[in-house]
Order: structure tokens, then sequence, then C-alpha cells
């Protein structure tokens, strides 16, 4: 382990951790001499949004302005502009090294914190906690991570529903292995916006032609979605073919998303029903592990 004011650096035989302490990021992860990641988790709440949450808030917008627990739009920016207040990186033995980030969310006026337990076989436990203010905020679109694999990791399996879309409130597929690609899994709507998510997921893994990669196995079942498209392009873009394809995948690894909603898609009960909603007033934490796959490994 390497702690140096600025970055900490942790690796072991097979593989190197990077984080950025003054950003309290993981900005590179390296196994067996690849990378795979180039951006480890950051706090999302939000969603491009979909004609439900399009119809919706034509509704709330005139009020959500003076009145925050209709202005569901606060949940955009308060993941990527999360304050980090403290980053303190301990060995706990010689195997394990903890990196603990404490942040506010100054947007919602929330607390956040996210804990790496770094093993070393490379196998990271990412641990990610929510703590509310005491305004009444609207509900979260979704609670959940963003991380940034690198190039070339295209082919796609997930232990969970599948294989078609899934949402809380339109969980019909099977629970099983599928396989597929990052672009397969691009669900076309008239217009872009948030698709390709997958409930009740075990784990995912995403690997290159020669079967190297990463794989992520959440404590609890996860809602996971992939893809090369980031949320800003989507919620700017009025048709696919307007939208720039990254290279790198936008892979999100969630506690939950809001569901689909659809009662109409004009008043508010375009939104979800309350069952299928992520109330923002509740403490809440969700944990998944992080693990390189190397390409021997993979094909056996």
């Amino acid at each position: 382990m390497k702690d140096g004011d600025e970055t900490a650096t942790i690796s072991g035989k097979a593989f190197s951790v990077r984080f950025d302490k003054k950003a309290g990021l993981l900005t590179e992860y390296r196994y067996q001499g690849v990378t795979v990641l180039e951006r480890g988790p950051v706090p999302d709440f939000w969603r491009a949004p979909t004609n439900n949450d399009r119809g919706a808030w034509k509704v709330f917008r005139a009020s959500a302005g003076t009145n925050k627990s209709l202005n569901i739009e606060l949940w955009r920016e308060a993941g990527p502009r999360w304050d980090v207040k403290e980053v303190r990186v301990e060995k706990v033995d010689d195997a394990t090294v903890r990196v603990a980030v404490k942040a506010a969310l100054p947007v919602v006026g929330a607390a956040y914190a996210m804990t790496y337990t770094v093993h070393g076989d490379g196998e990271i436990q990412v641990e990610c906690s929510y703590k509310p203010g005491t305004e009444k905020l609207s509900m979260m679109p979704r609670f959940g991570t963003e991380l940034v694999v690198a190039p070339g990791f295209e082919n796609l399996a997930w232990y969970g529903r599948g294989p078609k879309e899934t949402l809380i409130d339109r969980a019909f597929e099977r629970i099983g292995v599928y396989r597929s690609t990052v672009d397969k899994e691009w669900v076309e709507y008239m217009r872009p916006q948030e698709n390709g998510n997958k409930t009740d997921v075990r784990w995912v893994k995403l690997t290159n032609a020669a079967g190297a990669g990463i794989v992520a196995t959440g404590a609890a079942p996860l809602n996971v979605t992939a893809r090369h498209y980031t949320k800003t392009d989507m919620e700017r873009a009025g048709y696919t073919f307007q939208m720039k394809r990254h290279p790198e995948t936008y892979l999100n690894l969630d506690g939950a998303q809001m569901g689909a909603g659809g009662i109409d898609s004009w008043s508010p009960n375009a939104y979800p029903m309350m069952p299928y909603r992520i109330p923002s007033g509740e403490e809440r934490s969700f944990s998944y592990t992080l693990k390189g796959v190397a390409a021997e490994v993979a094909k056996q």
C-alpha cells in the first residue's frame, strides 16, 4: 500500500487499485495487467427520464421550484456534486486495506458514505449508505452507483431476471443465467430514455474476447444496467442516431430503481405506484463485491 496526500495505491500479486483521495473516487482497477475499470462507483440517484417520467413531470414542474417534495430533478445532480469531507485509508491486516469515504450531498442536504474493503486477491467489497437530511424531498429515481468499465469488455452475462429488460413493477421475466452483449441490451424506444435494466441480479460479468474482465456480486440482488451512452446523452437526444456511442461502458450497480409506472402518461399517475417508489426520507444502504476475471479462469 502507498498512501500519499492526494492518492492511495493498493496492489497485490494480480491487481492494483488507485484512489483519488480528494475526489473520494476509485480511479483505476487493473487485474492481471489489464485495466478493467476506468472509474469506480460514484453515487447515482438519477435515471434518464422515461416517457412516463416526462408526463408526470409536466404536472409538477411549475410547483417544483418552491416545493422540494415535488422536485424530482434535484436528484440529477445529487451524486455528481457530492462533497467529500473525509477519506481514511487504513491497513486492516496483512492482506486487507479499507478506504472509507464520508461525503455530503449538498443538493439534497443529505449524507453519504462509501467504504471499500480491498482484499489481497483483488476482490473489493463496496458498501454504500445514505442518511437523509431534515427537509422533505421527492422520491429518488434510483439508489445506486455508476461505474465506467474500460473499452473492449463487450460480453455481458448475468444471473437474474431476463432475457428482456425488467423493472420492479415489470419483473415478469424468469430468473436464470443469460448471456448477451452491451449493444444488444440497448432497448430502442421512440425517444432515448432509461432502458435495459435487469432486476434481481445476483451477479453480472463483463468480459472481452479473451474472457478477461470483471464480475460484480450483490450482497442482496441488484438492479443492473450496462450501455455505451451516458444519461446526459440520452436526455439531450431526440433520437438514438443523434447520440455518440462511447467505447467505454457505463455500468449501473443499484440497490433500487423506481418502477416504470404508467397508469396513464399525462397525470401524477404516470409515476409508479407507491410500493414501487424509493422514498428519500429513509436511511438506505446496499453493498456488492467487484473482482477481476482472468482470461484463463473465464475459459475453464
